[in-house]
């Protein structure tokens, strides 16, 4: 696994399906199901939290590093977006949507990988 916030970006989005499935629960009598697109929203907010604190982050560490330092921040956390989405959705688009549990079990099998790089 290249990026150990993947699995906590993953079982935060399998959160985030959750609290839309119970949701839509309450509106319609049933969940509506949250396809590809949703759930690619659900994993930009897993990665990015709360818009206005993300952006309040990418601010400061402007103002207190330097603008390459908050560029830097911004294409890691676009880069753990992309990869949590690759590996959920490995046929992009045309890919099936998922449930809670299946998110939660890909980020399961991520701990469980052993890192290849650390192979004798």
């Amino acid at each position: 696994m290249d990026n150990p916030a993947l699995p906590h970006v993953l079982f935060t989005t399998a959160d985030l399906i959750e609290m839309d499935d119970q949701r839509t629960r309450s509106l319609y009598g049933a969940p509506v199901g949250v396809p590809v697109s949703m759930v690619d929203c659900l994993i930009r907010q897993a990665v990015y939290g709360d818009e206005g604190v993300a952006a309040a982050e990418w601010v400061k560490r402007a103002r207190e590093q330097s603008l390459a330092a908050a560029q830097q921040w911004a294409q890691e956390r676009r880069d753990i977006q992309r990869a949590a989405f690759d590996v959920l959705f490995p046929d992009g688009l045309r890919s099936p949507a998922l449930t809670a549990a299946e998110v939660r079990a890909a980020a399961h099998r991520l701990v469980a990988e052993p890192d290849p790089r650390s192979a004798p």
